[in-house]
């Protein structure tokens, strides 16, 4: 009885972690989802600020802006807009179902 105990209450314990958020999923999948925010430092939406990926023009951003079948893998994102300074960061993508949010906050020139 003194075993069982300590078993039955792992088990319980156990069953309701599967409702917490365990972090990334392990993905086979080759691509993934990137949503994009461009926004100025008080936190505002930047209208029409441009997306490029891996140097290659993606989209202008209409807050959220998310693209879809982004290669696995790390990937440069670069965001411009007309009075802002160019914003860039290294984003690795982890593949589906997993989702990468960059926030990108920029700064006036």
């Amino acid at each position: 009885m003194k075993t069982f105990l300590p078993i039955v209450f792992l088990g319980i314990f156990l069953a309701g972690c599967s409702y917490l958020d365990m972090g990334p999923v392990f993905s086979r999948s080759g691509v993934g989802i990137l949503e994009v925010y461009a926004r100025d430092k008080q936190g505002g939406a930047i209208s029409n600020a441009e997306i490029y990926l891996d140097g290659i023009f993606v989209g202008s951003v209409t807050s959220p802006t998310i693209l879809l079948d982004v290669n696995r893998g790390a990937r440069v994102v670069r965001i411009t807009a007309a009075g802002y300074k160019p914003y860039e960061r290294t984003v690795t993508i982890l593949g589906k179902p997993n989702r990468q949010i960059l926030s990108a906050y920029l700064e006036k020139e």
